[in-house]
C-alpha cells in the first residue's frame, strides 16, 4: 500500500506542467511575503527568522544577494526620504555592505510615496538599481514577493496619503482665493462705471 502511494505521488509530481509548478512557486512567495509583512507589522518576528524558516525558498535569492535580509529590513522600516540615493552601478550585490543595503532598501519607501501603485514603484526601483535586475529575472517568484510587500506598504503608508491630501487642500484653498479675488475685482470695476 505504501509503495502504491509513493508511486502515485511521483506520477502526480511528474505529470505537473511547468506553468503549474511556477504558479505554485509564485503563490508560495506571495504567502511568505504576506506572512512576513503581517508579523513584521505587529513586531512579532524578524526578517531573519522568516528567511530561516523558508531557507529553501530564499536560497536562490541569497546566492545572488547574500544581504537581502538587511535590504528587506530597511524596506519594512518604511522611512521616507526626499530623494533616491545612488549606489555605484559597477558594484556587485554580493559585495554590498550595510550602507548600500540601507540606500537600496530605503529608496523603495521613497519610490512608493511618489507612485500610485506598488507595481510602478517596484519597476522604478528595479530600473534605478540595475543590479536588482538579476533577482527579478533569475529568481522565480521574487517579483511577486516584492509586489506584495510594496502594495502593503503603499496601503498602510500615511506619508503618501498625507502628501496627496495636503497638496489637494493647498490647491483647493488657492483656487478659492483666486475666485474671490476675481469676483471682487469684477464687482469693484462694475460699481465704478
Amino acid at each position: 500500500m505504501k509503495g502504491s502511494t509513493k508511486w502515485s505521488f511521483l506520477s502526480f509530481a511528474v505529470n505537473q506542467s511547468p506553468s503549474s509548478i511556477l504558479r505554485k512557486k509564485e503563490s508560495t512567495w506571495k504567502f511568505v511575503a504576506k506572512k512576513l509583512y503581517e508579523k513584521r507589522k505587529r513586531k512579532e518576528i524578524s526578517v531573519g527568522e522568516i528567511f530561516g524558516e523558508n531557507e529553501e525558498l530564499f536560497a536562490p535569492l541569497l546566492v545572488r544577494c547574500p544581504r537581502f535580509a538587511v535590504i528587506l529590513n530597511f524596506i519594512l522600516e518604511n522611512k521616507v526620504g526626499f530623494r533616491v540615493k545612488d549606489v555605484d552601478w559597477t558594484s556587485k550585490m554580493t559585495e554590498w555592505g550595510e550602507e548600500e543595503c540601507k540606500i537600496v532598501g530605503r529608496s523603495l519607501a521613497t519610490l512608493i510615496r511618489k507612485r500610485k501603485t506598488g507595481q510602478t514603484a517596484v519597476d522604478a526601483w528595479r530600473l534605478h538599481y540595475m543590479q536588482l535586475k538579476v533577482l527579478f529575472e533569475e529568481v522565480e517568484g521574487f517579483e511577486h514577493f516584492m509586489l506584495v510587500i510594496a502594495n502593503n506598504l503603499l496601503r498602510d503608508s500615511i506619508y503618501g496619503m498625507v502628501l496627496r491630501v495636503s497638496v489637494g487642500a493647498v490647491l483647493s484653498i488657492t483656487d478659492a482665493v483666486s475666485d474671490i479675488y476675481v469676483i471682487s475685482r469684477e464687482y469693484g470695476v462694475g460699481s465704478r462705471e
